[in-house]
């Protein structure tokens, strides 16, 4: 049995697919297979990836939806972990890359750490010049939010992410424990593109332990043809405010805490009662602002994670 099982999505990626694909089979650690999954492409992605499988019939498989169609991201990595077999789960999109330890170090860590049930560490902003490879120009890197090494409970990290949305692990920075993307039902399909990668990492994050890490194991390629970019530029989503795209995942967080917090035993209810106003308020399309006005103000004052946590222990714990 293969031990992890790396889920590659891609639909008009073939310009990237090939060095996506490389990343992978340069890793140190050898226990791995490749599912490969078509979201529909039409460019040269499709060619390239049944050329893959077929070259590779032992480690890689190609997968795609029913007619060859286009049902999205959540829907494409969901069927990527159906095709799976492994113990555990890593996602590549096909305009970024892994550096070579990817795998070892984060396998290693869940190994060492039974009861985390995902790793992810800070993915590398990586801004390539036309025509360099992995040599291209690096950018920062993605903020963790909690001192790396720590293992965070539930749901702690959900306040974090609601305080600044860049502080969501990155998609190709993370493993996890195939038995958790089973528990937590995998990827929201109505998410095609925006806030797929959130819906999924709140789901898990609301629920069970996740170890921060120090390494960084991905590059998170940026350039204009992005989900996110082309988001920005059809007036869809503001990196820096209020969009359609932020209140329609805000407003389906809201009604997912709220189903979560029937439920006694759920980590969900242990969220502070400031988060879980402002959520629940979400269900009457009450603002947003002020929650994140009340992060900004408290970050003033102490180191992130205990800035937030002291600001909202004010707040008396309630039965919701």
């Amino acid at each position: 049995m293969v031990c992890v099982s790396c889920i590659v999505i891609f639909y008009q990626a073939g310009k990237y697919l090939r060095e996506a694909i490389a990343s992978v089979f340069a890793q140190r650690y050898e226990s791995w297979e490749l599912i490969l999954v078509d979201d529909g492409s039409t460019d040269v992605g499709t060619a390239l990836a049944l050329a893959c499988a077929a070259e590779h019939p032992d480690r890689v498989r190609y997968v795609q939806h029913e007619g060859h169609a286009n049902r999205g991201m959540s829907a494409s990595r969901n069927a990527g972990v159906a095709a799976s077999r492994g113990e555990f789960v890593a996602f590549l999109d096909a305009d970024d890359v892994w550096l070579p330890e990817k795998l070892a170090s984060q396998v290693e860590i869940l190994r060492d750490r039974p009861e985390a049930m995902m790793v992810y560490d800070a993915a590398r902003y990586w801004y390539p010049r036309p025509g360099a490879t992995v040599e291209g120009e690096y950018g920062r890197l993605r903020r963790l939010g909690f001192p790396p090494g720590t293992l965070v409970h539930p749901p702690d990290l959900v306040p974090l992410f609601l305080g600044d949305e860049s502080e969501t692990p990155g998609t190709c920075s993370v493993l996890l424990r195939r038995s958790a993307f089973d528990r937590i039902g995998g990827f929201v399909e109505s998410f095609r593109g925006m806030y797929e990668d959130q819906a999924f990492f709140y789901k898990l994050c609301l629920e069970l332990p996740v170890y921060l890490s120090g390494e960084v194991t991905s590059l998170y390629r940026q350039h204009p043809d992005s989900a996110c970019h082309v988001a920005v530029r059809e007036n869809v989503y503001d990196p820096h405010g209020r969009s359609l795209s932020q209140d329609v995942f805000l407003d389906w967080l809201a009604a997912y805490v709220a189903d979560r917090l029937r439920s006694r035993d759920a980590p969900a209810r242990h969220l502070p009662d400031a988060v879980k106003d402002e959520l629940l308020c979400r269900l009457g399309f009450a603002p947003f602002h002020r929650f994140r006005r009340l992060l900004r103000k408290a970050a003033r004052r102490a180191p992130l994670w205990r800035r937030i946590r002291a600001r909202l222990s004010r707040f008396r714990d309630k039965v919701v």
